[in-house]
């Protein structure tokens, strides 16, 4: 139960990260970061390295450095959560196995 539960929030969630085409925010992605950039200097390396991605280009050319925030911050945790996810189902998964 609590499982599709998950999987209906990811769902949403997904579904809101698409509409507001945050999804294409983080150029790089590494999978040990655990946080999302903490000062200026990061944030400011984030934001020139997506200002080289069409998505900016071509349908946020105007856009500064707090609404980029928004978006990667959505992005961030939309996909740390799915990682959440996957790890408790794969968990789950092996002791059911085991």
């Amino acid at each position: 139960m609590l499982m599709a539960g998950s999987c209906a929030i990811m769902i949403v969630l997904g579904g809101y990260v698409r509409v507001t085409k945050s999804g294409l925010s983080i150029i790089k992605w590494d999978l040990s970061r655990i946080f999302p950039p903490r000062d200026d200097l990061e944030w400011n390396q984030e934001f020139e390295t997506y200002k080289e991605h069409l998505q900016f280009k071509n349908d946020f050319p105007n856009m500064n450095l707090q609404e980029f925030k928004r978006i990667y911050l959505l992005e961030f945790y939309h996909r740390y959560y799915e990682l959440l996810i996957f790890k408790d189902n794969l968990v789950k998964s092996l002791e059911v196995y085991f």
